[in-house]
């Protein structure tokens, strides 16, 4: 948004938008898509298929998940048959770099 020079406060503005508008759609009755930094626990059957393809034993992850009127209905399954070796690889070097940061989160969060 700033061109590297200081934060990107329009891009997670722009996002919070994005997202507050999809949830008022779902909450509305309309099937609503949106990638999502989620508790995989929101649906352990969808997890177990990120967690095989890298995800591990982590308790969130960036997914696709379908919305509906009581929040997330489903993680929705990825093409796990075009989900090429490169990919698994660059799942499971994310999950070992989020799994600090997660950590980090959830502390600072039972802190507050």
């Amino acid at each position: 948004a700033k061109d590297g020079a200081g934060s990107a406060t329009l891009s997670m503005a722009y996002a919070g938008a994005r997202f507050a508008d999809s949830l008022i759609r779902a909450m509305s009755g309309e099937t609503v898509v949106e990638p999502t930094f989620i508790a995989l626990a929101a649906d352990p059957e969808g997890a177990k298929q990120i967690r095989d393809l890298g995800a591990g034993d982590l308790d969130f992850f960036a997914v696709p998940v379908e919305l509906g009127k009581e929040g997330v209905h489903r993680i929705v399954p990825l093409p796990a048959e075009n989900i090429t070796e490169f990919e698994r690889n660059a799942i499971s070097v994310a999950a070992g770099a989020l799994s600090t940061n997660i950590s980090t989160g959830v502390n600072f969060a039972k802190s507050a």
